[in-house]
């Protein structure tokens, strides 16, 4: 059974010298091509360069996060001849040549390598074999990095959010009634504790009510402890939502659907 082959498709800015870069640089092998696509064989797997404004593509990641591709080589003499390779063709380097993560089971040797257009490649060789695609109990992937914070929403999103959660919430409100607050609250009190990689956390930055809001000052003080455990279950996407928007909405669905 011939063997599967990746495929993915990258912005290209010109396509002649992302040939020359590819082929000539890297030794890749080029395949059809138009005026707006060409194809590559990048060690047996088909990368294809689409012709892409500048202006277009992605802004331009000042890392090796979050996007880069690659090759990874079973023996490390492939990796130090297509190293010798790109130093020779004078390739640009993203990150040079080195040993990450020395005397562990993801220990690899590793370069980055950043094509004309700004895409990052990836080239490395595993100490460990297993660590390529197995070693699931093993709790670290690359770099250590903070976690990205999501910009604040603005005023039309926090009200466009909130009306799709005050919808979410009204055939709940209207079956239950006021049983539907102590039913969610011992949902998750029997549920237990979320892992911690999913529990739920505040915006950082709470919006304030939008403006001319008449209810704006009805807000409740406190927002439910259960609330949140019971939205990151349910409906994880209003979590978006500061503790003053989710006590508003809350109170609306109440004061709205409960009799």
């Amino acid at each position: 059974m011939q063997a599967l082959q990746f495929h993915l498709s990258i912005p290209a800015h010109d396509l002649a010298e992302t040939r020359r870069w590819y082929v000539e640089g890297l030794g890749c092998r080029a395949g059809r091509s138009s005026a707006h696509a060409l194809i590559l064989d990048l060690g047996g797997h088909q990368l294809v360069a689409q012709l892409t404004a500048p202006e277009l593509s992605a802004t331009a990641q000042a890392g090796i996060y979050p996007r880069h591709f690659g090759l990874v080589f079973a023996e490390r003499s492939q990796w130090q001849a297509l190293l010798a390779r790109a130093q020779a063709a004078g390739l640009r380097f993203g990150v040079e040549p080195r040993q990450r993560f020395v005397g562990e089971v993801t220990e690899h040797a590793t370069f980055f390598l950043i094509d004309p257009s700004g895409n990052w490649l990836e080239f490395k060789h595993y100490v460990q074999p297993e660590a390529v695609l197995g070693c699931e109990g093993f709790a670290g992937v690359g770099d250590a990095r903070p976690a990205p914070v999501s910009p604040p929403l603005s005023a039309a999103q926090l009200l466009r959010l909130r009306a799709r959660l005050l919808e979410f919430l009204k055939f709940r409100v209207l079956a239950a009634q006021e049983d539907f607050l102590a039913a969610a609250a011992a949902e998750c009190d029997a549920a237990g504790p979320l892992p911690q990689a999913a529990a739920p956390h505040a915006p950082a930055a709470h919006a304030p009510a939008a403006a001319g809001d008449p209810e704006s000052s009805e807000l409740p003080q406190a927002l439910p402890g259960w609330l949140r455990p019971w939205l990151a279950r349910h409906w994880p996407e209003a979590l978006a939502l500061p503790d003053s928007e989710l006590c508003h909405t809350l109170e609306t669905a109440r004061r709205l659907y409960v009799n």
